[in-house]
């Protein structure tokens, strides 16, 4: 049976309800055997425990946009927490070298820069400097800083 772990308010009321299903069995043995619509990295087929349940409660209130920077953020550290990811993520950009623009404008470099010198600055450059000190890693396109 499908079920929908956001229609459950805990743990405790998924459990039950779950145990409610088996309950022509007298020690029944519950197997999760498959997942969807949240992240690969917290399936396990024998161990949804109240951490996993809390995650993907987590997961499932996040926006479409979200959940999918989210998941690129999974693929780089696998066993970051959600408030982690939050204090991590830059956005999601066109290319690194859109983010490296945004960040020089943001901090502020181009207030006494005049416009003639602003477009020689060479992004490409930039990005990688800020990649290869390990500041920022882009993933499918999100920017997280380090």
């Amino acid at each position: 049976m499908w079920i929908d772990l956001s229609t459950f308010e805990n743990y405790h009321d998924f459990m039950e309800f779950c145990y409610r299903l088996h309950a022509n069995e007298s020690e029944p043995e519950l197997m999760f055997q498959d997942y969807e619509h949240y992240p690969e990295q917290w399936y396990c087929e024998g161990c949804m425990g109240e951490a996993t349940f809390d995650k993907i409660k987590e997961y499932a209130a996040l926006g479409e946009l979200q959940r999918e920077a989210y998941e690129a953020y999974l693929t780089y550290w696998d066993d970051g927490t959600l408030d982690d990811f939050h204090e991590r993520y830059e956005g999601s950009y066109e290319s690194p070298e859109d983010f490296a623009e945004h960040l020089c404008e943001e901090c502020g470099y181009f207030k006494n820069l005049p416009a003639w010198l602003q477009c020689c600055i060479d992004y490409t450059a930039v990005w990688r400097n800020l990649d290869t000190a390990g500041d920022y890693t882009e993933v499918d396109g999100h920017i997280f800083r380090n």
